[in-house]
């Protein structure tokens, strides 16, 4: 169930804005990929999300970061997430100028930016070959 309407937080044109600044941004590290940001709120946290990724999905590097609400302290939601995004935002900066040898953790660990505590993880996954193997799976599992 979700708390707060999505658009309470930020709104789609505000996504949107915030996406393609930091596809400006960093263009010139990018190549043939382009990122995507998303974000929810439930009852109990808040959940963020940049991706990076190309057309055919190969590449898809997605990494996400969570706060729990009851420890949100002073902040709110909206700020909570903002303060999320620019830490991911600042956290692919350091990617690209490391030339893409760094990376978060698979399993979420903690961080803490701006006074907000909260959790990050991510993974690079090739959802193309994902996609194939999950088919072939299922035409030998058919047979």
């Amino acid at each position: 169930m979700i708390k707060e309407d999505k658009n309470t937080l930020l709104t789609e044109q505000e996504v949107l804005d915030l996406t393609k600044i930091l596809n400006l941004k960093n263009g010139s590290y990018l190549k043939d990929r382009v990122f995507k940001m998303d974000f929810c709120e439930s009852e109990s946290e808040l959940l963020a999300s940049i991706t990076l990724m190309n057309s055919q999905k190969t590449f898809f590097y997605q990494v996400e970061s969570k706060a729990f609400l009851r420890e949100l302290g002073d902040f709110s939601s909206k700020d909570s997430l903002l303060i999320m995004f620019d830490y991911m935002d600042l956290y692919f900066e350091e990617f690209f100028r490391e030339e893409e040898n760094l990376f978060i953790p698979i399993d979420w660990s903690d961080r803490e930016f701006e006074g907000l505590s909260f959790q990050m993880r991510g993974q690079v996954r090739n959802l193309h070959c994902e996609f194939l193997a999950d088919e072939l799976l299922k035409e030998r599992s058919a047979s």
